[in-house]
């Protein structure tokens, strides 16, 4: 796997800027946007421009990783020829918003949720109808609110440390300060215990089918638990994990992956992938200089990775071997214009 980002040159390459116009026909080509055919490596439209998302966030990842390379003019070519943005508009308009201070504008606040006074609220979780979420945090405060903000229900006494909702849109999942994962009916008032581990548990989340459980235990690292049979299934090895909150998630093909950011600012701070059925990490990531805190697979990409960090990136990854073939295929370009 290899990051869009880490420099690794400082000029552009020979030949690279003249392969652009054919990254983009072959882009537009393979998703039947093209306009003309390549002849003599130029195409009867000499700037065929993305129309649909799907190609425009392809071709700017692609011109965010050249520039990552330091080929700085082939992707500012790659973006005028294919008539897009290197970076996408939503994020260069809330960028703008940060570094002129104007933290009102990056978003629109809709209600604000404030119980009591004394809340420290560290957590929250939608539930599937996206009509209610509930929240909680390490004070005891444990809630369920609807869309304007009001408490519907409330837990009282227990120190929320992490929150999932269960598809049945009843049950939710909450991590504690007794080191356990315990169920919680609000329709029923109801509540019983599905996991108890010896140390903190700093973060869990959930597959999609909700029978497995990954979570980020302190001292121990990262575990994979069945939360039907109440079973440990696997400790995967490699990742440091302390007393800092590191969130891991399910992700990849079918969901048969796992990544985790690690603990470390002098060390290991690296991002880990295992195979779900593996306890060895399959790719240790590097690039990040402090702790990684959180990662995330693309949804629509599932060979794609983000990860974020102290360092104060985020960076995305993905398989290099999908980046070769993009250099492949522009040498086949090259040549056919020969």
């Amino acid at each position: 796997m290899q990051a869009n980002g880490c420099p690794q040159h400082n000029g552009d390459t020979a030949g690279s800027s003249a392969t652009t116009t054919a990254t983009v026909a072959a882009v537009t080509a393979e998703n039947g946007t093209g306009n003309g055919e390549m002849l003599n490596g130029k195409s009867d439209n000499m700037s065929p421009k993305i129309k649909t998302r799907a190609d425009q966030d392809i071709v700017r990842l692609i011109g965010q990783h050249l520039k990552g390379l330091g080929l700085n003019r082939t992707a500012e070519q790659l973006m005028q020829e294919s008539g897009c943005r290197l970076d996408h508009p939503a994020a260069t308009k809330f960028r703008n918003h940060i570094l002129d201070g104007e933290w009102a504008k990056t978003g629109d606040l809709r209600v604000k949720m404030s119980h009591s006074p004394e809340d420290s609220l560290t957590c929250c979780s939608w539930h599937k109808d996206a009509k209610k979420f509930v929240t909680g945090g390490t004070r005891g405060q444990f809630y369920q609110c609807d869309l304007d903000g009001n408490v519907l229900d409330s837990w009282e006494g227990v120190r929320v440390q992490c929150l999932w909702c269960k598809r049945d849109g009843k049950v939710v999942l909450a991590s504690d300060t007794h080191h356990r994962i315990r169920g919680y009916n609000f329709e029923e008032l109801t509540d019983f215990n599905i996991i108890q581990e010896d140390h903190a548990i700093m973060s869990f989340s959930c597959n999609d089918s909700g029978r497995l459980a990954l979570l980020n235990v302190a001292t121990q690292g990262v575990h994979l638990w069945d939360l039907q049979d109440r079973c440990l299934i696997r400790k995967f090895q490699g990742v440091t994990q302390g007393f800092y909150t590191i969130h891991s998630c399910f992700g990849g093909v079918n969901q048969d992956f796992i990544a985790s950011g690690s603990e470390g600012d002098t060390e290991d701070h690296k991002v880990y992938v295992w195979h779900v059925r593996r306890e060895l990490p399959i790719a240790i990531l590097s690039g990040h200089m402090r702790t990684v805190n959180c990662v995330s697979w693309n949804p629509t990409f599932p060979q794609m990775l983000a990860s974020a960090s102290d360092d104060g990136t985020v960076r995305i990854w993905g398989p290099a071997e999908q980046l070769s073939q993009i250099e492949t295929k522009r040498l086949l370009q090259a040549q056919q214009a020969d």
